[in-house]
């Protein structure tokens, strides 16, 4: 996915950065593509948000760093982050939602990320329990399958604000989450495109 992305947007370079299996810090490499002709200058660069796919294959979205911070602020100011919040990073943040939502939050308002540990479907509720997280960032396909089941836990008093993007939220899921949980959900579906 990532040689189609860097192919049909024309990048010059990739910057990296994972840590490998034991690694105690993060290892970051730039990998210069195929087709660079030369150095990218100041206005040429670009962060490359990713959408969901909920439409077809994912799209990458060009901002600059402005229209980035722009974007993490109006979430904030119409989502409603607080200072205090506590965010479960229960979405990937390879793709615009997660980057928005968690990693620019962290990074631009010092927001905690409470970080689920991989031990199956509801470890992003325990962890949010465990940790008091306040605002849980999901998918509507996580919530209906959730409401599916036949005893499903209950959500952690601690969050105040759950946001689902990724997908369209069908009006059936957000009222019958509101019934199970006494809270709405915020939706935020379209901000690769709009910002």
């Amino acid at each position: 996915d990532r040689s189609r992305v860097l192919s049909a947007i024309g990048a010059h370079a990739v910057l990296d950065c994972r840590l490998p299996d034991g690694a105690q810090t993060l290892v970051a490499s730039l990998e210069q593509t195929p087709h660079a002709a030369s150095t990218p200058g100041r206005a040429d660069r670009a962060v490359i948000k990713m959408t969901s796919g909920s439409t077809g294959t994912p799209r990458g979205v060009a901002v600059d760093d402005e229209a980035l911070l722009a974007d993490e602020d109006a979430l904030a100011r119409t989502m409603g982050l607080r200072d205090t919040d506590r965010l479960v990073a229960a979405v990937p943040m390879s793709h615009s939602y997660g980057l928005t939502t968690l990693a620019l939050s962290a990074l631009v308002r010092g927001l905690p990320l409470v970080m689920p540990p991989p031990a199956g479907p509801l470890a992003p509720i325990s962890a949010a329990d465990v940790y008091e997280a306040t605002v849980f960032p999901t998918v509507p396909a996580y919530l209906q399958a959730v409401l599916r089941m036949s005893q499903p836990p209950p959500w952690p008093r601690s969050v105040r604000l759950f946001i689902t993007a990724g997908a369209p939220l069908p009006p059936k899921t957000a009222a019958q989450f509101r019934a199970a949980s006494g809270r709405p959900v915020h939706v935020f579906y379209g901000s690769s495109e709009c910002g």
